[in-house]
């Protein structure tokens, strides 16, 4: 059956609020995205030394800040404090927002829940980075914040990893998510498969990548085969623009990209942005 997931017009995610235009995971690339006509926002989670769900691609923050300590060594205080617009170089290999964070609060690192009151008007699409196991707690909290928030309508849960996403559906059986690297697996080869398949799926969205190993596997018949079943699909990490149009014309419903100024530009001139552009 479909769901809200599934729409004619495509989804238009900024990967970690847009890494290849402003600095990753922080409040100024929010923002920027947000101004281009962004829909989503596709984020991934960390857990601090002091319990606090944190934005960031990789679970050490170095990449980010040039700082060698992971995310679980340090409190969100610690991390906020931090200069996240150290590490982004420019196109032309300068590092143009390099040292404003002793100015400008928007160039630090945000926790989930300052994410979830600041933007209320995006989808968000928040990765569960590593399986923390089950004694952490975290699920839960998740859980938790996008019920405090009135957020569980527009927002899906992925992961890599089965068992957190099994985790976070028994927290709360309302919340949308993603299929884990071993459903995609499996969905694929039902695919594959002569025999139709009709049970019900624990998830809502299948979230592939652009190509796998550099060879190609999406396919339009892919594609109708999940919507039949009531999976939406979405692509990442996509910024040529030819490559975000053919994809548009496989019938995906979402791409994730690192660029979503050209994203959302190609999208808007092929008719089938869902947000209609910026505001």
């Amino acid at each position: 059956m479909y769901n809200q997931w599934l729409k004619k017009r495509v989804l238009s995610f900024a990967h970690q609020g847009g890494a290849a235009e402003a600095p990753a995971s922080t409040e100024f690339a929010f923002e920027m995205a947000f101004q281009k006509g962004v829909d989503a926002l596709e984020l991934d989670l960390h857990m601090s030394l002091d319990g606090v769900i944190v934005c960031n691609h990789d679970s050490d923050l170095f990449s980010a800040t040039g700082i060698k300590l992971a995310i679980s060594e340090v409190t969100f205080e610690q991390i906020a404090s931090m200069d996240a617009g150290y590490c982004f170089q420019d196109q032309q290999g300068s590092f143009p927002y390099r040292g404003l964070r002793s100015k400008d609060d928007r160039f630090r690192l945000l926790s989930l829940e300052e994410v979830l009151a600041k933007y209320p008007e995006l989808i968000l699409n928040l990765d569960i980075k590593d399986d923390l196991g089950p004694d952490s707690g975290f699920e839960a909290r998740l859980a938790e914040l996008l019920g405090q928030y009135r957020a569980k309508d527009r927002t899906i849960v992925a992961s890599f990893h089965l068992e957190p996403l099994r985790r976070i559906r028994r927290c709360d059986p309302e919340i949308f998510t993603s299929a884990s690297t071993e459903e995609a697996y499996s969905f694929y080869g039902d695919f594959q498969s002569s025999e139709p398949k009709v049970d019900d799926l624990a998830f809502c969205a299948l979230q592939l990548p652009d190509t796998l190993q550099g060879n190609e596997y999406l396919t339009s018949e892919l594609v109708d085969y999940a919507h039949r079943r009531g999976v939406a699909v979405h692509i990442w990490t996509v910024d040529q623009p030819e490559r975000i149009g053919y994809l548009v014309e496989l019938g995906c419903d979402g791409i994730i990209s690192d660029t979503p100024g050209v994203l959302v530009e190609v999208l808007n001139s092929l008719g089938v942005a869902y947000r209609g552009g910026k505001q």
